[in-house]
């Protein structure tokens, strides 16, 4: 797992980037750890395969049919509402920096069907053991139940900033630090 700090970071970086995606027009609807690759010049963001125009009224699967991961899926993604929002990508991000910073996910079980059953549950309460106190507000905003019980992407950027800051770090140096150190863990793992 990451440091809060460096996790912070992360987040700060990604959610500008999906902020970028969503500015025009698309959702990605499939972040996850997977589709992050964290590099000399920090994390990128692939794997548009399931990314969707926020307006479209087309949709590339068929009625009721659900795509995306279901361990890192937003609620109203799970139940099959149309149309999606940002607030996927939002949550998306909460449950990908759940795993960077505690090593496990919001809602997990045997069978991808249970955790359908946990995520679209409002009575089932993301997992947050293990995260610091630092990042719990954050990430619990993040994973949310209601899209709109979510932050912005913009007030996701401004809250990791805060907890950096609150650390006593500038961005730029953490941003550094979150380069090197995806440097080190692919030369030493």
């Amino acid at each position: 797992p990451l440091p809060s700090v460096l996790t912070a970071a992360l987040g700060a970086i990604l959610a500008e980037a999906l902020s970028g995606v969503h500015a025009q027009g698309l959702l990605h609807r499939d972040l996850k750890p997977a589709n992050v690759l964290l590099g000399p010049n920090g994390p990128k963001i692939i794997d548009f395969g399931l990314a969707a125009f926020t307006e479209s009224t087309i949709s590339l699967t068929a009625p009721h049919q659900v795509v995306g991961t279901p361990i890192c899926m937003a609620p109203e993604q799970a139940a099959g509402v149309k149309p999606l929002t940002a607030a996927v990508d939002v949550y998306a991000l909460g449950a990908l920096l759940l795993f960077a910073v505690a090593g496990h996910y919001p809602h997990q079980a045997a069978t991808p069907y249970m955790v359908f059953h946990l995520v679209t549950d409002p009575g089932s309460a993301p997992d947050l053991s293990g995260v610091p106190d630092d990042l719990a507000p954050l990430l619990t905003g993040m994973l949310a139940h209601g899209a709109g019980d979510r932050p912005s992407l913009t007030e996701v950027v401004q809250q990791c900033r805060a907890l950096i800051e609150a650390q006593g770090m500038k961005i730029a140096h953490a941003r550094r630090l979150l380069r090197l150190n995806s440097r080190l863990r692919k030369r030493f793992l």
